[in-house]
Order: C-alpha cells, then sequence, then structure tokens
C-alpha cells in the first residue's frame, strides 16, 4: 500500500501510512486522519478511497481545490508517483519501490555529480543537493520527471533553454549551470540555495514583516529588472520560486526555463503557471510580456503581507474567473494599518489590465526605495492658537525660565503628553476639581505643565461681605496649608498648592486677599517650571534608554545568530548617540544631561569594541571556513577558540561558542558520512588496509582530538572484522584442505600402491591447485615431489634391473610362496627367475613393498654403489606411501646422518651445494613423516565413521560403505586407527556383503 510524503509546505516532512482499505481525510480539521495547517486548505480538504483495487482522490468541496499531477480534480484514481497540490501544500504518493528509488541515486555519482541527499520532489521532477566533484562546489541537481522525459520535443527544446539560462548571471538569480543526460535520466545542475524558498518561510510563519516582505520584493524586483533588459519573462513567479540565499538574499529561480513548460502546458493543458499568481492575460492564453511577471510578484507581495492570496474559489477556474472579472481585494481594506503608500504600490502591481501596472520593475524599486525612505504619509501641523492673557505664565526668573523654555520646546518635538489643555474658561473650575481628583498622590502620573490663572465668573461686587471674606480665608486657609506642606522636588505638590491659591482668585473676586494669593502663584510658577523641566527631562531620558536598552537586547541577540549586521549596528549607534547627544543639548547642566553623556560615551565604547571585535570575528569565521571546505574541523575550531581567548568576555562570545559546538557537531556527522559510512563499505568488500588508510587520512583532515576516540574505535572495529574475517576464512581454508587432502588421498594410493606412480602424480595434480592454506600448499608440494621422485626410482630401478649381470645378484622375492630372484623390469612388470632358470613376467603390484624395499636397504653394498643420497630419498618415498612412517622415519635420520658426515669445506663446490639441498629436502621429508601418522589416523577414522553412518542407509550407501572399509583394509592397515579397528572393520564388511547379496 502507498505512502503519503508531505515534499512541501508547513508540514514538510509528515506521512501517512495507507495500510488498510476505507476512507483517510487530509485537511485542517482535528478529525482529519493527516491534519495540516497550512492556511489554505479547507477543513476537510480531500479524501482519500483505499481498496484492494488501489486508491482514488476526492476533492471535498475545498475552497481552493485540489491539483494532481498538475490538472484540477473532482475525483481521479491515484498512482503511486503522483504529486498531490492542496494549498501551498504538496504531497507525493510513494510506495516501498517508489521511494527507494528516489533514494537510490543517494550515493551515485550522476554525469561528475556525487549526489548526497533528496531535497524535495515536485510535478517538474526531484531535487537533490550534490557536489560537483570537478570543482568541489554544492550544487542542486534536478532530475526531470519520467513523463517529461519521454517526450522528446521537450527535451530539445528544454536543453535550448537551459543553456540561454546558463548564460544568465545576476546576483538576485539562481545561476543554472548546466543541462545533460546520463543513461535515461535529464537533469540540469544549479546554484543549490541552502535556505529554502520565501513560500516555506510562509508556511512557518504565514506572513512576514513589512520591512522583510519589502526586503524580498526589491530583491525580486533586481532580478526581473535584470530579466526584462535580456527580454526574458519568467511566467511563474511566486513565493515558490524565491529562493532565500546566504545574508538573506532573495534569488529568482527557474528564471529562464519556463518557456518550453509553458509551450507543453498550453499544447496539454490549456494555460502556464500558478492560478493564485498568474496574471490575467496569462489566464486567457494571450502573449505576455514582463508586466505578467510584475502581476504575479504582487501577487507574491499581498501573500507576504496579508497571509493569504489576493484570490480563493471552489477550483481553479473559480479563482481564473474572478481574476479575470474582479479587482482583487485592496491590500488596505484586508490590512487597514498598512500605510497607504505601501498599500498603492502593491495594489498597482496587481492592476487587471498590463497599461495600468507599473511597467517597469525599475519604477517599483523608486516607489518601494522611496517609501522606505519617508514611509508615513506626511501630517499638516496644527495651528497653535496664541494664549489668552489670562492663560499667560507670570514672570519668572531667568534660570528657571531657560531651562522651562527648552523643556517645552522638546516636548513638543517628542510629542509627549505632558498638558492639560483647556476646553473653555467657563470649564476651569470643575476641571480643576477632575483634575485633582484623577492626579494620583504619588508621582507617577502625567504632570501639567502650566497651572493658568483663572478668570473670575463674574465681576468682584464694591463691597466685602462677610460670605466672601469667609470663603476667601477658608480657601486662603486651606491654599495655605497646601504650601506649607510643599516638596520642592515634586511638581505635583507645587502645582496643588498653586492651584490652590488661583481658586482663591477664582472665588473670591474682589477680596483683599487676591494679592496675596497672585505674589504667592508668582512665587512658585517659576520653582514649579523648574521642578517640571527636571521631571520632563527624566520621564524623556528614561524612554529613550527605554528604547535603547530593548533595541540593544534585540540587536545583541540578533548578533549571536549573525554576526554581519554591520549595517543594523551602524544604525542602532547613530540613532541613539544621535538622541543622546540632542538629549545632552536640550537640558544643558543638568543631571540629566550628564546621564545622558555618560550613556553615550558607553555607547561610544561599545560600538569601537564590537566594530574590533566584528572584524576580527569575521576574518576567523572566513578562515574557519576556508578549513571546514577541507575538511579541517580542527582547525577552523582552533581558529574560534583562539578568537574567545583574545575576547572572552566579547560580544561574540555566545556567538563563536555556539559556533565551536556546530563545528563539532557538523564534524560528528561528517565522520559519520565521509569516514564511517565508507569505512562499514569498504570493510563489507573486505577491503581492510584501504578501510585504515581511509581512517589514517581522515583523521589527519578533521584534526579534531574531540573525535581521535571515534576514529580509534572505528580502527579497532576495522581491525577486529579483519580478524574475525582472517579467522573465518582460515577456518573454512582448513576445512577445504582436509576435504581437498582426503579426495587426493582416496583417489592416488591405489594407483601409487600398485607402483603406478606416474598415474598417482598426474590424478594428484587436479588437486594440488585447490589447497588454500600455506600448510596445504606446502603438504601438496611435497606430494608432487615425492611422487615424482617415485617415478624417478622407478625409472632407475628399471634401468639398473635392465642392466642384471650374472654375478650381480639381487635378493629373493617371494611370489606365490616362493622365491624367485628379479633379473629385469619395465614399467608394468618385473621378470622373475627362480632356482630352476625358469622365468616368469608378474605385475609390479603382486611384489610387496618390503620385498621391494628389502632389495635396497639390506644389501647395503650396493647401495652406494647404483644409488645416491638423493635416490636414498626417494627411496625414503616408499616409506612414506605405504605409511611405514615410523620406519621411514628411521631411515632418514640415518640418511641425514651420512649427508651431514660428508658435507666438509674440502668437497668441490658443485658437490657441496648438491648436498645441502638434498640435506634440506630429507629435513623436510622428516618433518613430514613426524607429522602424517596422525593424519593418517584421523583419516582413517573419518572413513571409518563415514561406513558405520551409511551401513543403515540405502542400497547406494551401503556400497559406499563398503567401498570405504575395503579402502582401509587394503590400503590404511599400516595405521594405529586400523589396528584398533581390524576386528570391526573385517565384521562390518562381512555384514555389508551379506545385505548386498
Amino acid at each position: 500500500m502507498p505512502k503519503l510524503v508531505i515534499e512541501k509546505g508547513a508540514d514538510k516532512g509528515r506521512t501517512l501510512d495507507i495500510t488498510d482499505p476505507g476512507s483517510y481525510i487530509i485537511g485542517r480539521d482535528n478529525s482529519a486522519h493527516l491534519k495540516l495547517t497550512d492556511s489554505l486548505i479547507s477543513r476537510l480538504h480531500i479524501k482519500i478511497e483505499s481498496s484492494s483495487a488501489g486508491f482514488t482522490v476526492t476533492d471535498m468541496d475545498s475552497l481552493n481545490g485540489t491539483i494532481v499531477n498538475g490538472e484540477q480534480i473532482k475525483e481521479r484514481k491515484g498512482a503511486v508517483g503522483d504529486i498531490i497540490e492542496l494549498g501551498e501544500t504538496a504531497i507525493s504518493v510513494l510506495d516501498e519501490a517508489e521511494g527507494a528509488k528516489l533514494d537510490a541515486l543517494v550515493g551515485q555519482t550522476i554525469g561528475g555529480y556525487r549526489v548526497i541527499e533528496r531535497v524535495g520532489r515536485g510535478g517538474m521532477g526531484t531535487v537533490y543537493k550534490a557536489i560537483q566533484l570537478r570543482l568541489n562546489r554544492i550544487i542542486a541537481l534536478k532530475l526531470l520527471s519520467e513523463e517529461l522525459v519521454k517526450d522528446p520535443t521537450f527535451i530539445n527544446l528544454f536543453v535550448q533553454e537551459a543553456r540561454s539560462a546558463a548564460q544568465l548571471n545576476h546576483p538576485n538569480i539562481i545561476q543554472v549551470y548546466d543541462f545533460n543526460k546520463s543513461g535515461t535520466l535529464c537533469y540540469f545542475s544549479m546554484e543549490f540555495v541552502p535556505y529554502g524558498s520565501v513560500q516555506e518561510l510562509l508556511a512557518k510563519e504565514k506572513k512576514l514583516p513589512q520591512e522583510r516582505a519589502i526586503k524580498i520584493i526589491l530583491d525580486a524586483c533586481a532580478g526581473l529588472e535584470y530579466a526584462e533588459k535580456k527580454g526574458i519573462v519568467h511566467r511563474d513567479i511566486k513565493p515558490d520560486n524565491l529562493m532565500i540565499a546566504e545574508n538573506d538574499v532573495v534569488k529568482i529561480g527557474d528564471l529562464g526555463l519556463a518557456k518550453s513548460l509553458k509551450d507543453r502546458s498550453q499544447k496539454d493543458q490549456g494555460i502556464f503557471g500558478t492560478p493564485h499568481y498568474i496574471a490575467p492575460e496569462q489566464a486567457l492564453g494571450k502573449d505576455v510580456d514582463h508586466k505578467a511577471d510584475i502581476y504575479s510578484l504582487g501577487a507574491t507581495f499581498y501573500r507576504i503581507l496579508t497571509g493569504s492570496t489576493p484570490y480563493s474559489g471552489a477550483n481553479v477556474k473559480e479563482i481564473i474567473t474572478r481574476k479575470i472579472k474582479e479587482d482583487a481585494k485592496p491590500l488596505k481594506s484586508v490590512m487597514p494599518e498598512m500605510p497607504d503608500k505601501l498599500c498603492n504600490i502593491v495594489d498597482k502591481m496587481m492592476k487587471r489590465l498590463p497599461e495600468e501596472r507599473y511597467q517597469s520593475s525599475t519604477a517599483i524599486i523608486k516607489d518601494l526605495q522611496d517609501y522606505l525612505k519617508q514611509p508615513e504619509d506626511p501630517k499638516p501641523k496644527k495651528e497653535e492658537a496664541a494664549p489668552a492673557a489670562s492663560e499667560r505664565p507670570l514672570p519668572r526668573q531667568s534660570s528657571a525660565a531657560s531651562v522651562a523654555a527648552s523643556a517645552a520646546t522638546l516636548a513638543n518635538k517628542k510629542k509627549l503628553t505632558l498638558t492639560i489643555g483647556l476646553i473653555a474658561a467657563g470649564l476651569l473650575l470643575a476641571l480643576v476639581f477632575i483634575a485633582k481628583a484623577l492626579i494620583p498622590a504619588q508621582n507617577d502620573g502625567e504632570i501639567p505643565k502650566d497651572p493658568v490663572e483663572p478668570t473670575p465668573i463674574a465681576n468682584p461686587p464694591t463691597g466685602i461681605d462677610e460670605e466672601l471674606d469667609r470663603r476667601a480665608k477658608q480657601l486662603m486657609g486651606e491654599a495655605d496649608a497646601k504650601y506649607a506642606a510643599i516638596d520642592y522636588n515634586n511638581a505635583l505638590s507645587i502645582f496643588e498648592a498653586i492651584s490652590a491659591y488661583k481658586r482663591v482668585i477664582l472665588e473670591c473676586a474682589g477680596h483683599p486677599d487676591l494679592e496675596k494669593a497672585r505674589a504667592k502663584i508668582t512665587e512658585l510658577q517659576p520653582q514649579y517650571d523648574v521642578v517640571l523641566a527636571k521631571n520632563q527631562a527624566k520621564q524623556e531620558l528614561e524612554a529613550i534608554t527605554g528604547r535603547y536598552k530593548a533595541d540593544f537586547e534585540e540587536l545583541s541577540s540578533a548578533l549571536q545568530k549573525n554576526p554581519d549586521i554591520a549595517s543594523d549596528v551602524q544604525t542602532f549607534y547613530e540613532t541613539f548617540m544621535g538622541e543622546y547627544t540632542e538629549f545632552a543639548k536640550q537640558y544643558p547642566n543638568t543631571p540629566e544631561s550628564a546621564e545622558a553623556l555618560n550613556y553615550s560615551t558607553a555607547l561610544k565604547n561599545w560600538y569601537e569594541k564590537f566594530s574590533k571585535e566584528q572584524r576580527e570575528y569575521s576574518m576567523c569565521h572566513y578562515e574557519a571556513n576556508s578549513l571546514l571546505s577541507k575538511d579541517n574541523f580542527g582547525g577552523a575550531a582552533d581558529k574560534i577558540r583562539n578568537f574567545q581567548q583574545k575576547f572572552p568576555d566579547g560580544i561574540f562570545s555566545t556567538l563563536a561558542k555556539n559556533r565551536v559546538a556546530e563545528i563539532e557537531n557538523s564534524a560528528l556527522q561528517k565522520f559519520s558520512e565521509n569516514v564511517q559510512k565508507p569505512v562499514y563499505d569498504l570493510v563489507q568488500s573486505e577491503k581492510y588496509d584501504s578501510a585504515i588508510d581511509l581512517i589514517a587520512s581522515k583523521k589527519q583532515a578533521f584534526n579534531l582530538s574531540k573525535l581521535d576516540p571515534k576514529f580509534s574505535e572505528l580502527v579497532k572495529y576495522v581491525e577486529k572484522k579483519h580478524t574475525d574475517s582472517t579467522k573465518e576464512k582460515d577456518r573454512i581454508a582448513r576445512e577445504n584442505d582436509a576435504r581437498i587432502r582426503a579426495e587426493s588421498l582416496l583417489q592416488t594410493i591405489p594407483a601409487a600402491r600398485e607402483y603406478d606412480f606416474a598415474k598417482a602424480r598426474n590424478d594428484f595434480s587436479n588437486f594440488a591447485n585447490k589447497f588454500q592454506t600455506p600448510e596445504g600448499k606446502q603438504w601438496a608440494n611435497f606430494t608432487l615431489e615425492k611422487l615424482k621422485g617415485l617415478v624417478d626410482l622407478k625409472d632407475k630401478i628399471k634401468l639398473k634391473l635392465g642392466n642384471y649381470a650374472e654375478g650381480q645378484l639381487w635378493r629373493n622375492v617371494k611370489f606365490k610362496t616362493a622365491e624367485w630372484t628379479i633379473t629385469g623390469a619395465d614399467d608394468k612388470n618385473l621378470q622373475l627367475q627362480n632356482s630352476k632358470k625358469i622365468k616368469i613376467t608378474v605385475d609390479w603390484k603382486e611384489i610387496s613393498v618390503d620385498d621391494i624395499l628389502s632389495v635396497f636397504t639390506e644389501r647395503g653394498a650396493l647401495l652406494k654403489k647404483r644409488f645416491n643420497y638423493d635416490d636414498a630419498l626417494k627411496i625414503a618415498y616408499l616409506y612414506f606411501e605405504w605409511g611405514q612412517f615410523a620406519k621411514g622415519s628411521e631411515f632418514l635420520v640415518d640418511l641425514r646422518k651420512k649427508v651431514t658426515e660428508e658435507i666438509n669445506p674440502d668437497k668441490d663446490p658443485k658437490d657441496l651445494k648438491s648436498l645441502k639441498e638434498t640435506l634440506e629436502r630429507i629435513n623436510i621429508a622428516i618433518d613430514f613423516f613426524n607429522t602424517e601418522p596422525n593424519y593418517y589416523n584421523s583419516f582413517t577414522k573419518i572413513l571409518y565413521d563415514t561406513a558405520v553412518s551409511e551401513s543403515e542407509g540405502t542400497r547406494n550407501q551401503l556400497k559406499d560403505a563398503l567401498e570405504r572399509l575395503q579402502f582401509i583394509k587394503d590400503y590404511m592397515n599400516t595405521t594405529d586407527e586400523y589396528q584398533r579397528i581390524e576386528r570391526t572393520i573385517d565384521t562390518l564388511i562381512t555384514e555389508l556383503q551379506k545385505k548386498l547379496k
């Protein structure tokens, strides 16, 4: 059964096994068997119906439809290899074979590119990360799908397009390197971008901040501007084709490759492009130019900013129809907070009529750059009405006036809310009480800038009545009490006293105490202004410093991820240096001014430190990367560690620490990929020396002491595998040799015992090359030499016997109980003569070996005359061949003694050399005479045990058993083992003969 694998989208990497017959739901709903997070997918999007006959894919009336292999579907029979697209998610349908097929290329070399890993799969084919061996650079390798490869017209056109695209060279366009074929595979190589596509970024973050979005679109526009000049139209601009490279640079993918796909698409399906991003004229099948790409980029801009596409629909047709007939929702209606200028730019890029859109990418770049310089529309300044006479502040001391004036100016500039306005003079009294009720007792609220003197509600009476006098004394008493309790460091405390005196003026017009009240106000007003100015300075400094600390924290965090943001740091530095400097100018000779200057000094010192560290870190980072390109992880880590030692508590200390850890983790991963796995492969192929050499070279290259234990463990692993393999091979070889030796003895002993040494040697030569162990080969060589020596000895005996003469009598031999004298010999027979001069011819095998041996051993006088020492060694081989190891060993020891006595410096050099060579052969023979009895005993026992086991078997097994027993009886009767089981053998032979009758 198939497996669904998410190749693209927010849920990339997740899988669903279709193991049992039944229904499987895919969508955003919690009840779905495969719950996805893609916002463009419906809650219940598709249904997979599985049965023994296969499976079907059914769209469940989803909002944005379902596409299978590039075609909109309602219901369709599925197949392994399908690509199902839902919203911004792509799903592969694989089975074990198809999955293995896709991954089979990993580790393979295709046309000079070694495949590292599979990156993704789409309708056009499968993308792999690979290394170009000749240039040692990482590239992306895209293998075209089998469907495309089967179309020769497409391939021919695509080859032309790919080679033309390879000529494009721009920092915002992904470079295409080459197109080629290897067997049945068609592929093209291109620049590898490590951080995926904008679509993948959107899958994680839904939508992006305005600044990031503008940066992406500006980069894309730069690429399209270049394409416009080259007369190239992309035709499929979308977030998927905007790739994120180093330093957040955005590059356009597949530029120059779309025309061949477009031509094929129009032939097969009518239109080419992605429904959500395609321009209306392109959807209608009209000829398009670069303005179609501008539309698609505008739709992409819309998607990035809002998190949704400009149009939606139940299927592709509905989306395309809306796109052709309706304008997209204005960006402002979707995001009211978005500035008008930016909304207008996006809307203009997406105009339905090409002539109403931007006519070039250059124009978009200009408008976006202008917007960045002044992102908000300038607002008209409100005209400030001159204060009424009664609201003007009273005369103040010159120093206080200076401080208050500067504070008021800065307050207006920063738009701080530090005043209480009056709506109308008639509301003054109510506002005074409301303000008093709302202002907290502590000085943590906003402080009124200027308590104004009120205008009396009515003209004062000409005379002072008692009620007025009572009221004036009451209010003056309250005001004096507040005056007595003033905290001259607290603006609110002074303000309450001034307000109390102004209340006297407000309610007690014409009373003599009004002059006293005005005098108090005149006294307190300058002091209030001074304290107010101080409070304003303190509040503004706190505001600046609050922003400074927040931005500094954000900047510090960003620096730990990316040290190459010098422009951001410079902006931060210039911004706050300017604010602190301006603040110090606005509030000269104040404690807050001194504090601001301290901040600016600290900021300057920090910036100088940063600049120095940043230069150093960038250099060591560059050098470390250079070493990493050679797999020198230890050298790279040391470069970063040297930086750490130089700046132990520096700005980049955490980044450096993380970088070292990252290098070590990368080394561990590379160790697994580039050392461990190849070593395992070499061990599997039994190339142990190559494995050890690879470990040594990689250890030297990695140069990382932290990995030394792993390298040591790997060496031990190889050595153990080598030892185990050697032992196992040795065991198998010994078993093989034992089997070959047994087979050779069964084949050669009968011929040798019949004195047909030539046949025995010829038969044994068929086995000689089958021995595998050094000992086996040595035994085979000795056996060949032994049998050759016996052939030579027999020939010499024949020659000597052929030259028989009277008076040189040979020892009599027994033949059929009578004694005969050997008078001659040929290859097959011996000529015998008895005492009556009767001559007969008999076969060699009819004469016992003891009689033959006695001819040479018991007539020692003839030994020296007729045979040399080398002949004597061959005579010893007869003992060996008949299993008379004790007699043969004794004979050889005696012979060795005689030869040794013959060796002396006075000998002729040639004779001396011959004697030494003979002595060496004698010693070898003695060694074999000493070890061979054990083998012959073992061989006898094996034959016997086999025969016993077969004696209860089938008729054929009975025959085999009888042959083995007879072989033992005829040829192995000189062994100790035979002596032990002789009676049993005779009994068993008799029983088997009975069974076979």
